[in-house]
Formats: C-alpha cells, sequence, structure tokens
C-alpha cells in the first residue's frame, strides 16, 4: 500500500537518525544536567585557575601626551587594594621619574593624606592641563612640518599620530577644537599631492552643499 511504503519510510528515516546523529544516552543527559547546576553555582568554573599578568602602570616622566594614560593605569592599579594614603603616594613616587618626580618630591615630607592628594594636583597642574596635552599630542601630528612621502609606512605611522590625538581630544571634551579649519589645514598639508587632491576636491564639494568638513573626513582620505 502506498500509505504503508510511505509510513515505512520515515521509520526507517527516524530510525537512521536516531542511531546516527542523536547518539545521546543517560550518561549525557545526567551530564547536561550536572553542567547546568555547575554554571548556575560557579559561572567563572572554567577560569578558576587561570592567572593574569600582574599590572604595573608605565613609569611617568612628566610628559603632558601621557598623562592621562598614567593616571588612569595608576588608578587601575590602586583599586584593587586597601591602602593608606602614605601608601599610595610611596607608589606615586615610585612610578614616577624625571620632571614629575621632582614635582612631587616636595610631598613626601607632608602628612600622608595631604601628601598624596598634593601630589596629585601638582601632577595635574604641571603636565595634566587639557591645553598641554593637547599641545603635546598635535606636536606628533604636526612633525616637522613637512610633507609626508607617499609610501605605507609612513602613511600609517601618521594615520596612528591621528587617531591618538582623536582620542586624546574626545577624552578630554574638545571636539570644537579637532574639528577647527586651522588643525585641518595643517593635517591637509602634510598629506601627499595624490592625498592632498583628494581632500581638497571633497572638502570643497561638502563646503557647495554647505556641510562644515571635519576631522573625521580627512581620515576617510
Amino acid at each position: 500500500m502506498p500509505g504503508s511504503k510511505k509510513g515505512q519510510s520515515v521509520l526507517d528515516a527516524s530510525r537512521k537518525v536516531s542511531h546516527g546523529d542523536l547518539s545521546v544516552n543517560c550518561n549525557d543527559v545526567s551530564d547536561v544536567k550536572h553542567d547546568m547546576v555547575d554554571v548556575t553555582v560557579s559561572p567563572f568554573r572554567d577560569n578558576r585557575n587561570i592567572k593574569l599578568p600582574k599590572l604595573e602602570p608605565r613609569c611617568f616622566d612628566g610628559n603632558p601626551a601621557d598623562y592621562l594614560h598614567f593616571v588612569r593605569e595608576f588608578e587601575i592599579m590602586l583599586s584593587g587594594f586597601l591602602l593608606t594614603d602614605e601608601m599610595k603616594l610611596m607608589y606615586l613616587m615610585r612610578y614616577c621619574t624625571g620632571d614629575a618626580a621632582r614635582a612631587i618630591q616636595c610631598c613626601k615630607f607632608m602628612k600622608p593624606k595631604e601628601g598624596y592628594y598634593e601630589a596629585m594636583s601638582i601632577l595635574r597642574q604641571r603636565f595634566g592641563r587639557p591645553s598641554m596635552i593637547a599641545g603635546k599630542l598635535f606636536e606628533a601630528v604636526k612633525g616637522n612640518g613637512g610633507q609626508l612621502q607617499d609610501d605605507s609606512q609612513a602613511l600609517t605611522e601618521f594615520l596612528d599620530n591621528l587617531l591618538i590625538y582623536k582620542n586624546g581630544m574626545i577624552s578630554m571634551n574638545h571636539m570644537s577644537d579637532l574639528n577647527s579649519s586651522f588643525i585641518l589645514e595643517v593635517i591637509a598639508r602634510r598629506l601627499p599631492t595624490r592625498l592632498q587632491r583628494k581632500w581638497v576636491k571633497m572638502s570643497s564639494l561638502m563646503e557647495d552643499e554647505g556641510i562644515e568638513p571635519k576631522f573625521d573626513n580627512i581620515l576617510k582620505r
């Protein structure tokens, strides 16, 4: 009968799948249940024996371009410990060198609670002002002011400096300075002739449409 053949085919297919692709037994089900319980109780079970490398912030020599990164790393390092202000000051002095170390030497003679916060304030005032950071970051972009060679290495290094400058300015909420016509003009002058022509064409079209060129536009060149 046609119906019987059809039913037999379905049964055969079912048997084929059951014994081939879906080879599940009671032990498998038990393991799944066991795993589900383990995940609920200890979601980090598999990471228990993983040891992360020790976090060591870079030393700070007083270069404003490195100030934001240093402070972030230093605060992250201390956040996992209960330290007195005196110990924080000792660590801060350990990771400061050059001009930065000399600037905060006076703080070690102050009361511990006052010394640490005074040292952080001195570093911020002398090396962490937004105008100083922006100036230092832009120095890498400006370079010697000369036109770049039209090769991949020079352009890659230039792009890296542009991205560092951009992210630094964003972190300080200085987007208006980032998009200033002066900044864009300096960057455009450094581009190889081929890219300068593309930038002039694109920026002219944008201005014709009433759109002001921005920093991100020149990154796409």
